[in-house]
């Protein structure tokens, strides 16, 4: 797959300031706006203000690359110094900068870049945590960013890993995403998205880590009822409170305990969140040694287990 290369800029707007030597020397290019992925290139030009000569030029950075008059420059001839810049990575107000080292003059002349970095798509789409019961929650329309007179268009999606979806929309100016059929409870969203766009003839590959997950169908906050450590008669109460999907959230619920070695009394509250709170408290000792046991909840037709632990010492 072709890489794209390095766009020359359309217009270079320089802006002229004072230089100790030469205020004819310009301090400042405008490179406009370029696409993080592509870099961007242009030009600057200036009139000699007395015979000199560049004999280094020293970037800023290593993302920038210059080319410069050789020689002798004549007072008074024009001359055009050539830059690129690798925009890759970066994204918002760049600037960069070259120092010139000029025969004869202990000091430099500084040119500087400045302008603008878009990203066409982001890198990354995290989906946070959805709601089994809504899963259009997950659908996203991300459009194609675009710079005036440098239309872009996506060719094609594809999609590697599990719970999502893609398909180029908007006459290929944006991506769709979707739930996979078969998304369900407690699923994860693991999957990269690789767009193909297309520009001037030929293409850029934009990969976009899709991150996610579908929220368990029902939640525990804690884990588990757990009475700590202890000694043996302490008596005390853990509260859990079990998250609902909503079709069940005025489901009938009824609590046992699978503790043979200690009484449970089990109370249980309806809240109006979708959630049920359970309160359990041992009504006898607890037996030497680790408890590791539970309490099974029928809500509706469906079955929930909250783990019941102790040591007591």
């Amino acid at each position: 797959m072709n890489q794209l290369k390095p766009k020359v800029a359309a217009v270079v707007t320089v802006l002229c300031t004072s230089w100790s030597h030469a205020d004819e020397l310009p301090q400042t290019a405008d490179y406009g706006t370029t696409y993080d992925s592509e870099g961007t290139a242009g030009a600057v030009r200036f009139v000699a203000p007395y015979d000199m000569e560049i004999v280094a030029a020293e970037p800023g950075c290593g993302c920038t690359g210059v080319e410069y008059p050789q020689g002798l420059l004549k007072a008074g001839e024009t001359y055009s110094i050539a830059y690129q810049i690798d925009t890759r990575g970066l994204t918002g107000a760049f600037a960069s900068s070259i120092d010139f080292s000029v025969a004869d003059r202990s000091d430099k002349w500084q040119l500087q870049l400045e302008g603008q970095v878009v990203r066409m798509l982001p890198r990354e789409l995290y989906l946070g945590t959805i709601q089994g019961d809504d899963l259009s929650a997950i659908i996203r329309r991300i459009p194609l960013t675009q710079i005036d007179e440098q239309p872009r268009r996506i060719r094609r999606v594809q999609v590697a890993g599990k719970g999502i979806e893609a398909a180029v929309v908007d006459s290929g100016t944006a991506i769709e995403f979707a739930p996979t059929a078969g998304l369900t409870w407690g699923d994860r969203i693991i999957a990269t998205v690789e767009a193909t766009i297309a520009a001037e003839g030929e293409e850029y590959l934009h990969p976009i880590e899709v991150r996610g997950r579908v929220s368990p169908r029902f939640s525990l906050e804690p884990q588990s009822a757990s009475f700590g450590v202890g000694i043996a008669q302490r008596r005390t109460t853990c509260q859990v409170r079990v998250g609902l999907p909503a079709e069940l959230a005025d489901a009938s619920v009824q609590a046992s305990s699978s503790c043979s070695k200690v009484k449970l009394e089990i109370e249980h509250q309806q809240e109006a969140d979708n959630s049920l709170v359970i309160h359990i408290s041992n009504a006898s000792d607890f037996p030497a040694g680790t408890l590791n046991c539970g309490v099974e909840l029928q809500i509706g037709t469906e079955q929930v287990l909250i783990p019941v632990l102790a040591l007591t010492r």
